[in-house]
């Protein structure tokens, strides 16, 4: 007598596709190498592009890059309507040369966005940030939606399951969510979580 098939882990779980976790897929093998040398040379810079294009996650492989390299990195990570909070990245306490991360810099106004640079000048500390314009840095890398980058990245989570959520979804879901990876990636929890139900 056999007992109830097991439940499978949901690979588009929160804990797997939040920015620490979920790898960023670059394009070309030497393409980190490409953004580290131009941060490095610039002194600091900018990621940027719409909501959900992969900022956050490809600032946490930078940094985790530049921590392999000896550098000491900070990361502030700033949310909508979080302008007024105690969260404060102005003033930062770190040795020259360090590197500073502020993960939605557009939440700032504009009067902090430019003290902090200033200081950042200053204290001879890099600054490097995310957001959905540009602002004025001496290197920018810019992100838009790919439905290949979004095709890959579902592969990749699904590659110890299962594939229950197929390239064609990703490809009606990437329509449905104007090229949103990471809203995308919530309605593929959904789809595999219903797929999954069917099977048992």
């Amino acid at each position: 007598m056999t007992g109830p098939t097991p439940l499978v882990a949901n690979p588009f779980s929160t804990c797997w596709i939040r920015p620490d976790r979920c790898r960023y897929r670059f394009t070309r093998p030497d393409q980190l190498e490409q953004i580290l040398d131009g941060l490095l040379q610039a002194g600091g810079g900018q990621i940027t592009g719409p909501h959900g294009v992969g900022k956050s996650t490809l600032l946490f492989s930078l940094l985790e890059a530049l921590t392999e390299r000896g550098h000491h990195v900070s990361r502030y990570q700033l949310h909508a309507g979080q302008q007024q909070s105690g969260e404060k990245p102005d003033n930062p306490v770190l040795p020259a040369g360090a590197w500073l991360a502020i993960d939605g810099f557009e939440q700032l106004p504009a009067w902090r966005r430019w003290r902090l640079a200033w200081r950042c000048r200053r204290r001879q500390i890099h600054l490097v940030v995310t957001s959905h314009r540009k602002h004025h840095f001496p290197f920018t890398w810019s992100l838009s939606p790919g439905l290949d980058i979004a095709c890959c990245l579902v592969d990749q989570l699904q590659q110890d399951t299962a594939s229950l959520v197929t390239d064609q979804d990703v490809a009606c879901l990437f329509q449905q969510q104007d090229g949103n990876l990471r809203e995308l990636l919530f309605a593929c929890y959904d789809l595999f979580e219903q797929r999954m139900r069917r099977q048992q």
